[in-house]
């Protein structure tokens, strides 16, 4: 069986994501998820300078596998379905477990092949994207994850299991995720990396071996650290960024509502001419 978690705090994916998921995985899977359901809180802006997003729980809970309540910044929420996952109690040591970001699809019918023949050599999988980091340098990142149903108890040397480091938040180089990096470290960690030939922005609009796409940012406000860097290197304005990624964001919606295999083909240089 394969296990997906894919968190959706907005309901801009569940559509695309599903479609995805239809179309280019050909095994048996199950889809958990949590979604926020508080209108008292909607709206409210978080420490970590987000807002609580409008409830949809009561709309969208019966699309999913299994759909826990509620809202929390991502490493809680990982923590919250993945022990919601585990306590069903039946997962199997050969199963494949896959956390990935709600604007993460799969497009490719090697997707999870791919994803396989890389765990038959490390543990576990992520993706790669250096131009998330401060200094540009590689380092895996969580909106990607794999392993086999065996792996999620595995501990380190510090006896922490894989479970704790998704879920919990310790910081190291500027990410939470730093438990999960002494994990990886010492178990060892295959990466999917952006094959991109077409780049639309340094970060948004990735394609990862060619059987991966994330659109970065689809929950949120479109400002991440190469934004950060042009206003460092130009003096522009950081909100007038923003705007300028999401209104390129809402254009490239529209190609994956419409046309997402061409679009796909655009990013990785397999499409002549200009997109409709």
């Amino acid at each position: 069986m394969i296990r997906i978690q894919s968190v959706h705090f907005v309901e801009d994916w569940i559509d695309i994501q599903e479609k995805s998921f239809e179309k280019y995985i050909t095994e048996p899977y199950l889809v958990y998820t949590r979604l926020p359901d508080n209108v008292e809180e909607a709206g409210v802006k978080t420490a970590s300078g987000g807002v609580i997003p409008k409830p949809h729980f009561e709309k969208n809970k019966n699309r999913f596998h299994l759909s826990v309540r509620g809202a929390q910044r991502i490493a809680e929420t990982t923590g919250v379905v993945l022990r919601a996952m585990d306590n069903e109690g039946d997962i199997q040591d050969d199963d494949l477990i896959i956390i990935m970001d709600a604007d993460c699809l799969p497009i490719s019918k090697d997707f999870i092949p791919h994803i396989r023949t890389y765990l038959d050599k490390t543990p576990i999988v992520m993706a790669c994207e250096p131009e998330h980091e401060h200094q540009l340098v590689r380092m895996p990142h969580p909106f990607f994850v794999a392993f086999k149903g065996k792996t999620l108890h595995e501990k380190d040397s510090e006896g922490n299991s894989l479970m704790k480091c998704l879920s919990t938040r310790v910081e190291i180089s500027g990410n939470w995720w730093g438990l999960l990096m002494n994990w990886h470290d010492e178990k060892g960690v295959t990466t999917i990396e952006r094959t991109n030939i077409v780049n639309l922005h340094p970060l948004y609009y990735g394609i990862y071996d060619d059987v991966l796409y994330h659109h970065w940012a689809g929950s949120r406000k479109m400002i991440t650290r190469p934004d950060r860097r042009r206003v460092a290197k130009t003096g522009e304005d950081l909100e007038l960024i923003a705007q300028e990624n999401f209104e390129q964001s809402k254009g490239v919606m529209l190609q994956l509502t419409n046309q997402s295999d061409t679009f796909m083909n655009y990013l990785m240089g397999n499409y002549d001419g200009e997109l409709q």
